[in-house]
C-alpha cells in the first residue's frame, strides 16, 4: 500500500538578513521579540499545512496558548502584520486566511504539485496564476562526458577456493 501524499513541508528556507527586513523590524519595534516568535509559528503552522492557513478563533486560541501570549495581544499583533503587509490583506479581512505572496512561492518552489490537484477552495487562496504556480527551475543542460570503460586485458588473478 502506498504511503499517502504529505500536504505541508518538513522545513522552509528562511532569508538569513530576515531581521533587517523592514516589515519585521516595524512589528519588533510595536510589540517587542514576542511578535517576532509569533510570526515564525505562524509561519510554521502554514508550512506544516500547505501554503494558507485559516486563523480562525480556535487557531488564535491555540496560538496564544502555544506562544503563552495573551489572546487579544496575539490578534493585535496579526492584524500589525497584515497591515505592515506579511500577510495579505485582501485575504485576511474576506476570509480570514493567512498567506502571502512569499509563502506561497517559497511553498511552490519546495513542493511540486499540479494545478488539478488543488480543489476549488485552495484555488480561491493563491495570490500567484495557475500558470506560475508551475515552472521548473530550467538549467542549461551540462553535456555529461564519461570515458567508456576499458575492457581488461587479460585474466584475472583472483581464485576460488573453498
Amino acid at each position: 500500500m502506498a504511503r499517502p501524499i504529505k500536504k505541508g513541508l518538513d522545513y522552509f528556507p528562511v532569508d538569513t538578513n530576515i531581521l533587517r527586513d523592514l516589515k519585521i523590524r516595524r512589528i519588533k519595534r510595536e510589540y517587542g521579540a514576542e511578535s517576532f516568535l509569533l510570526y515564525m509559528t505562524i509561519l510554521c503552522d502554514i508550512y506544516a499545512n500547505g501554503y494558507y492557513l485559516a486563523a480562525n478563533d480556535d487557531y488564535l486560541f491555540d496560538l496564544s496558548e502555544q506562544v503563552q501570549i495573551p489572546e487579544s495581544r496575539v490578534l493585535d499583533i496579526l492584524l500589525l502584520m497584515v497591515d505592515v503587509g506579511l500577510f495579505d490583506s485582501t485575504l485576511f479581512v474576506e476570509k480570514r486566511v493567512l498567506t502571502s505572496l512569499s509563502v506561497q512561492k517559497r511553498y511552490f518552489l519546495a513542493k511540486t504539485k499540479k494545478p488539478e490537484m488543488f480543489d476549488s477552495k485552495e484555488r480561491s487562496y493563491l495570490l500567484m496564476g495557475v500558470n506560475e504556480l508551475i515552472t521548473p527551475v530550467i538549467s542549461p543542460k551540462t553535456p555529461v562526458i564519461c570515458p567508456e570503460t576499458p575492457q581488461k586485458e587479460g585474466l584475472s588473478t583472483q581464485r576460488k577456493g573453498k
